[in-house]
């Protein structure tokens, strides 16, 4: 850090201590008088609206919005249908054997045609076919 950027770092963290303690002892005098802020706070609001009647800007309250905002409905969520789940039996076992890998697998039945299949099947040209056979397939590069 060269002395110029030591110098710009001591004005900033000045600026920042003096920005906290100003909003400190702001805050502390509205606590001590709060009637004095309160008509403080009522000439500031004063003298603006005077600067915006001179701009020929009107900022009251009262108007009503140019556009009513539409109440949004929440769209139905569609009917449950329940997914399809591939049908699944444990293997009988009589006796608890640790050494069996099977002890605890899963078989499962597949009795429809794999879901890339189905997806190569759906295709409605033959170059479509292709390409995802080509994504779907294993890599030719390993």
């Amino acid at each position: 850090m060269n002395f110029s950027e030591f110098i710009t770092f001591l004005i900033s963290a000045g600026v920042v201590i003096y920005v906290v303690l100003k909003r400190l002892w702001e805050s502390r005098q509205r606590e001590k008088y709060p009637e004095q802020y309160a008509l403080k706070e009522k000439e500031q609001k004063e003298q603006l609206q005077q600067f915006l009647k001179s701009l020929d800007v009107d900022l009251s309250d009262e108007e009503e919005p140019l556009f009513k905002p539409i109440p949004k409905k929440a769209p139905e969520p569609p009917p449950y249908k329940p997914l399809p789940q591939p049908k699944t039996q444990l293997k009988p076992i009589e006796e608890f054997q640790p050494h069996r890998r099977d002890a605890y697998a899963i078989a499962t039945h597949r009795d429809s045609i794999s879901r890339g299949r189905r997806i190569i099947e759906r295709q409605h040209s033959l170059k479509d076919a292709v390409v995802m056979q080509v994504i779907l397939n294993k890599p030719k590069g390993l």
